[in-house]
């Protein structure tokens, strides 16, 4: 029997043992599902691909406190190290706070922040372009006004001086005297490629140079001794970032969004890397999200919130899958920065961030890691659906005696089997006698689902087992789905998935009627 690459041996009674996986590729949405890789998933949710081809839970995400009188979204902006005290700073649309691992403190109120950066011992908070009163600088304990600081909505340090994207058409990108970003004048800028009708919007440093991304170009800016012999080459004039926060780096490679596709920079050369996944638009999100895209990595994780939709790529595997939530308030966690980093204090590294919905306060910590005390309520859902398998043999129906999958987990297990049929087109008129409450699925209104499903309870301790799911049927195609679930915790796992084995034989070949 042709076969899916995995181990197959045949059993005394006659049918084979064929196994799925592992599923080292990730999902795949652009091609048919019966024609993705046999490492490739059709879906996978809450679980992420090891290097070993495993599929493991993801980190749990978790509400911590929110900062008091929070009447409007709070965004991290991002974190800070001031005398040897660490924090995150965060804001709302009037107040910006410290926040120290456990409780907010107030810094100022009155104006709009959007970004932040350090130099040596002071923070230096830019204030958003509509922002009545200008940013400032805080030592850790006073914020100062400054009233020349340009207003924008990206910044850094670079070359000794601060750097301030402005944001509009303009492409206008100031700078501050060396070494002293608390002094500006008005003539030190430059306009990146003015007229072109583009917004600059962010900015990021590479190779000792800036990347400055417009909406739909991207360009460097590079100089040895002085801002005066900077030069400005383009680096591509179809791609740019859409918005705030839609570029992030790790290491050596840039990450950028742009109108729905994701694409990395290595050597100046952009490559699309979500070719076989491109993203779904969720016309269900909440009309009050307002950070709708944006992407930030979480440990070696690009994670990207597409409206509704969490697309996260693991920059190691290389493969896509996603996250989700059964609460809506963790689902829509916003921009997450990281806790700065404390070897000695951090073993497990920590991302904080507000919530991307307008009206809501809340606050989330993320944790690259599992402990045994942070944990997600409710319980993370995790799914697997692989792609339509013919096992080889198309023009065959197989006989499936049972099936079953490789897991470590101590919670309940459910496996279902999905049988591929053909359907005959329903008009308006074979339903028109039958009423609304009694039709079934929209694909299959009046033919109930084939899908089989097997409930196997809970084990004595988290542990790696072969849980075997005893439904029989006979299929041309079939999918198949395993779904656990965990609460995030090191004592309830972490869970994985190893692999499924099938055990199978063909029977007939298929009738005259069926091609």
């Amino acid at each position: 029997m042709v076969k899916p690459k995995g181990v197959t041996q045949i059993s005394p009674s006659g049918w084979q043992e064929i196994v799925l996986g592992p599923f080292s590729g990730g999902i795949n949405t652009s091609s048919d599902a019966s024609a993705i890789g046999n490492t490739e998933m059709v879906d996978c949710i809450n679980l992420e691909v090891e290097l070993d081809g495993s599929l493991t839970t993801r980190p749990p995400i978790q509400p911590v406190s929110s900062p008091p009188a929070s009447s409007s979204r709070i965004r991290s902006l991002g974190g800070v190290t001031i005398n040897g005290i660490s924090a995150i700073l965060v804001a709302n649309d009037t107040t910006v706070w410290t926040f120290n691992g456990t409780t907010f403190t107030q810094i100022t109120t009155g104006l709009f922040i959007s970004a932040v950066c350090q130099y040596k011992e002071k923070a230096y908070l830019v204030a958003s372009s509509g922002s009545a009163l200008p940013g400032g600088s805080w030592d850790g304990t006073t914020f100062v006004a400054i009233a020349t600081l340009p207003r924008g909505n990206a910044c850094l340090i670079w070359q000794e001086r601060m750097w301030v994207v402005s944001g509009d058409f303009t492409g206008k990108l100031s700078f501050s005297n060396i070494a002293d970003p608390g002094t500006w004048t008005s003539t030190d800028f430059f306009n990146i490629a003015p007229g072109n009708g583009e917004r600059l919007r962010d900015l990021v440093i590479y190779n000792n140079n800036l990347i400055l991304f417009k909406e739909d170009s991207t360009y460097l800016l590079s100089y040895s001794t002085k801002p005066a012999d900077a030069v400005v080459t383009q680096i591509s004039a179809s791609i740019g970032v859409s918005g705030q926060h839609c570029v992030t780096q790790r290491q050596n490679y840039i990450y950028v969004y742009h109108e729905g596709d994701i694409y990395q920079m290595v050597n100046y050369q952009f490559v699309q890397i979500n070719i076989k996944v491109p993203f779904f638009y969720d016309a269900s999100a909440p009309s009050t999200r307002t950070d709708t895209v944006f992407m930030c990595m979480i440990g070696t994780r690009l994670l990207v919130r597409y409206f509704n939709y969490i697309y996260v790529y693991g920059t190691l595997p290389q493969s896509w899958t996603r996250w989700a939530s059964a609460d809506s308030g963790l689902h829509n966690f916003g921009y997450m920065v990281p806790w700065p980093t404390n070897q000695a204090q951090d073993v497990v590294p920590r991302y904080f961030g507000g919530s991307c919905l307008a009206a809501s306060g809340a606050f989330f910590k993320i944790q690259d890691g599992f402990t045994s005390v942070d944990v997600e309520s409710p319980l993370i859902n995790c799914s697997v659906i692989t792609k339509d398998y013919d096992v080889g043999i198309s023009w065959k129906f197989k006989r499936l005696f049972f099936w079953g999958a490789d897991v470590l987990t101590n919670r309940p297990v459910t496996g279902i089997t999905t049988p591929i049929v053909f359907n005959y087109a329903i008009s308006w008129g074979d339903i028109k006698t039958i009423p609304w409450s009694s039709l079934l699925t929209w694909d299959q209104p009046t033919t109930k689902s084939l899908s089989v499903t097997t409930n196997i309870s809970a084990g004595a301790g988290t542990l790696k087992r072969f849980l075997k799911f005893n439904k029989g049927l006979r299929f041309r195609q079939a999918h198949f789905e395993v779904d656990l679930q965990t609460d995030g915790s090191i004592t309830d796992g972490p869970t994985k998935l190893y692999t499924m084995t099938l055990f199978l034989s063909p029977k007939e070949t298929v009738t005259k009627s069926v091609s």
